[in-house]
C-alpha cells in the first residue's frame, strides 16, 4: 500500500555542511528558465526523513551512517553527473525527543571504503547541532522536524561549523564517492569517549534511478493527472517519491512558497505511478513549477552490545523540474 506524508520539516534548504553542490543549489550560469526547489533530497535530515517514511523509528537510533548518490546536471552540460554525498552522526547513549534536542557527538575520524580505497569524511561542529560528519548539508529546512537531526547550522556567524580541518584533506573533488553496482560500502568510526568504535557494511543498489515519463524542464497542465515511469533496482527494500514546489530563478521569494512538499512511499517493483491532478496542484500552491525527486535505496537497524542503535542508509536518486502551466 502506498503511504503519503507531509512532515512540516521539508520546507526551504539549509545551510552549507562544507563545499557540497546540492540538487537545488543556485549556479552561477542559471537563467531565468531554470527552476529553484525550496526542498534539497541531499541533506542529511532529508535522507533521515526518507528513512521514517520507509517505516524506521528514528528517533530511537543513537545514530545515523548514510549515503546517497545523485545525478546532477549543472548549466550548459550535455550530461549529468553523477554525484556521491555521505554523512555520519552519532549521539553517544543519551537520546532525546523531539531528536533536535540531541547534539551530535565525537565518533573520532569516520571513513567509507569500497574497493579499498577510503574516503575520510570531514568534522564539523556546528553551534546546537553538535559534532557531524560528511558533505551533505546538516539540514533540509527550517522549523520543527519530528526525527530531525538537530538544530543548528551556518547562519550570520553564529552557530556556524568549525572544521577540526577546516576541508577534508583528502580535497573536494575525493569526496564525491562513486557509485558500485552492488558494492559493499564499509562505513567505520575511530571512536571517543562518548562513543566506542564502529563498523557498518551496506550494499549499494544494482542500478541508478531514472525518472521516466518526464523530460526536464517540461511544462505540464496541473489539471491533468501526471503519470511517471521509473527503472531501477526493483530489489530494494524502499522507495519515496517527493513532490516539492518550484520557482524560476530570480522569482524566489520569501512569501508563500507552495504547499508542504508530499512523501509518497511506493513500490520500488511497480515501474510506475500516477500522481493525481488535486496532488499536483495541493503541492504547487503559487510556485511556478514543481520537482520531482525520487529515490530508491535499502537500510539496515543495527545493534550494539551496549544497546545501542545504528540506522545505516544507502539510496539513490533522480530529479525532474517541471513546470506548471
Amino acid at each position: 500500500m502506498k503511504r503519503i506524508l507531509m512532515p512540516m520539516a521539508l520546507l526551504a534548504c539549509g545551510a552549507l555542511f562544507i563545499g557540497c553542490e546540492s540538487l537545488t543549489e543556485p549556479e552561477a550560469a542559471l537563467d531565468d528558465q531554470t527552476l529553484e526547489s525550496s526542498f534539497d533530497i541531499t541533506a542529511q535530515d532529508t535522507q533521515v526523513n526518507l528513512l521514517q517514511a520507509a517505516g524506521v523509528n528514528v528517533d530511537s537510533a543513537n545514530g545515523f551512517f548514510l549515503l546517497n548518490w545523485n545525478e546532477l546536471l549543472k548549466p550548459r552540460a550535455t550530461e549529468a553527473e553523477v554525484v556521491g554525498h555521505a554523512a555520519a552522526v552519532a549521539f553517544g547513549s543519551t537520546l532525546s525527543v523531539p531528536r533536535s534536542n540531541t547534539p551530535g557527538v565525537d565518533m573520532g575520524m569516520v571513513t567509507l571504503t569500497i574497493n579499498q580505497t577510503s574516503f575520510e569524511l570531514p568534522k564539523i561542529t556546528f553551534g546546537n547541532a553538535g559534532v557531524r560528519y560528511g558533505i551533505m548539508r546538516p539540514r533540509g529546512g527550517h522549523g520543527p522536524r519530528p526525527g530531525g537531526l538537530g538544530q543548528g547550522g551556518p547562519r550570520d556567524g553564529r552557530g556556524g561549523p568549525r572544521g577540526d580541518r577546516g576541508h577534508s584533506p583528502l580535497g573536494r573533488d575525493s569526496l564525491n564517492v562513486p557509485f558500485v553496482s552492488g558494492g559493499l560500502y564499509q562505513f567505520a568510526a575511530s571512536g571517543a569517549t562518548e562513543v566506542p568504535a564502529l563498523n557498518f557494511e551496506i550494499q549499494a543498489p544494482l542500478a541508478f534511478v531514472q525518472i521516466g515519463g518526464v523530460a526536464n524542464d517540461e511544462s505540464i497542465d496541473v489539471t491533468q493527472d501526471l503519470t511517471i515511469t521509473w527503472t531501477g533496482d526493483a530489489t530494494v527494500s524502499n522507495m519515496t517519491l517527493v513532490l516539492a514546489p518550484a520557482f524560476h530563478r530570480g522569482r524566489f521569494h520569501g512569501g508563500n512558497q507552495g504547499r508542504t512538499p508530499v512523501m509518497i512511499t511506493l513500490d520500488p517493483a511497480a515501474g510506475s505511478y500516477t500522481i493525481t491532478a488535486q496532488t499536483l496542484q495541493d503541492v504547487l500552491g503559487d510556485a511556478n513549477g514543481l520537482m520531482l525527486h525520487l529515490a530508491q535505496g535499502t537500510h539496515r537497524e543495527v545493534t550494539q552490545a551496549d544497546g545501542t542503535k545504528y540506522v545505516v542508509g544507502v539510496r539513490v536518486s533522480d530529479s525532474v523540474r517541471l513546470k506548471a502551466d
